[in-house]
């Protein structure tokens, strides 16, 4: 006959201990509760400490902070970062551009990257890009260049990469330098 071992008498707010059956352990879990249209609801994680109390304490401030690696956002499909790097290793379109046209999408996509590499393509609306444009009327020639490398990406996504981004928000768009 075997019997449970005691359970831990460490003591936070949202920790819970389980017993694992299976492993015949303890197992510590951050749980956070909020109410839904009325409905309690409940994420855990499960913290792995492997008995140790310091490695606990790191993992559950972690939680805490939303800085835990389950609590990390998972990479979004069809954003700038994924576009970008998608034309860089196009070979169709790379082969056909002298060095120094790539320089110069370098520089504007970085730009772009800057900002918004994790936002999603198709939400980025006209008036962001309108705006962004306007920001950069000081320097005509390179607010215009911005807005053809956005034009440029957005057309790539929808026609090379069939991404169900709808109507390209930097067409018709007044440049300054034409």
């Amino acid at each position: 006959m075997s019997f449970k071992p005691a359970k831990p008498r460490i003591n936070k707010p949202r920790l819970l201990w389980k017993w694992n059956p299976r492993r015949a352990v303890w197992d510590p879990y951050h749980r956070i509760t909020w109410t839904e249209a009325g409905r309690r609801k409940e994420k855990t994680i499960r913290l792995d400490w492997q008995g140790d109390s310091q490695k606990l304490d790191e993992l559950f401030w972690q939680c805490e902070s939303g800085r835990h690696q389950t609590q990390r956002p998972a990479p979004s499909k069809y954003c700038w970062k994924e576009l970008v790097i998608a034309w860089r290793t196009d070979p169709r379109i790379q082969s056909n551009l002298a060095a120094s046209t790539k320089a110069s999408y370098r520089r504007d996509m970085d730009a772009i990257l800057f900002k918004n590499a994790d936002k999603y393509v198709r939400k980025t609306q006209r008036q962001h890009v309108r705006a962004a444009h306007a920001a950069l009327h000081v320097t005509p020639r390179k607010a215009d260049k911005y807005l053809q490398t956005i034009s440029l990406l957005w057309n790539f996504g929808a026609e090379k990469l069939d991404w169900p981004l709808g109507e390209n928000p930097a067409k018709g768009i007044e440049k300054y330098g034409r």
